[in-house]
């Protein structure tokens, strides 16, 4: 197996594993009553849809990986997990009152995964031959 499916496969698990995460905390949202209604169900929105998108690229990290590498659309998901996840540790160091080198670590390691891969995959378009 080839590098960058190695680390599409790497990518998937740690987003299916993020997902998990995210329904668990999704719980816990529910359950918090230090906000009011309107800033508790914001907060409920924006972790259901975020975990969706984590769904999403476990399932196509792991389920699609010959298409991620080879297609432009795949190659376009790939560049999105990384500027999600790349992003995500900026904001960790800029936004957060307090810099969490957990969440740091994780999401540049992340980023970086997808960042190596699209880095990797194959340019040449599908059905053409060089």
């Amino acid at each position: 197996m080839k590098t960058p499916a190695v680390l599409l496969r790497i990518g998937g698990a740690a987003n299916a594993i993020f997902f998990l995460f995210h329904l668990w905390m999704g719980w816990h949202l529910h359950g918090l009553t230090k906000f009011g209604p309107e800033i508790r169900s914001l907060l409920e929105m924006l972790n259901g849809g975020g975990a969706l998108f984590l769904l999403l690229l476990a399932v196509v990290s792991l389920a699609c990986t010959t298409e991620m590498l080879t297609t432009r659309l795949g190659r376009t998901v790939m560049a999105s997990a990384a500027a999600l996840y790349l992003l995500r540790a900026l904001a960790e160091v800029v936004v957060t009152p307090r810099c969490s080198i957990a969440i740091l670590g994780t999401c540049l390691f992340t980023g970086l995964v997808y960042l190596i891969a699209l880095l990797l995959a194959d340019r040449t378009p599908q059905g053409v031959e060089t």
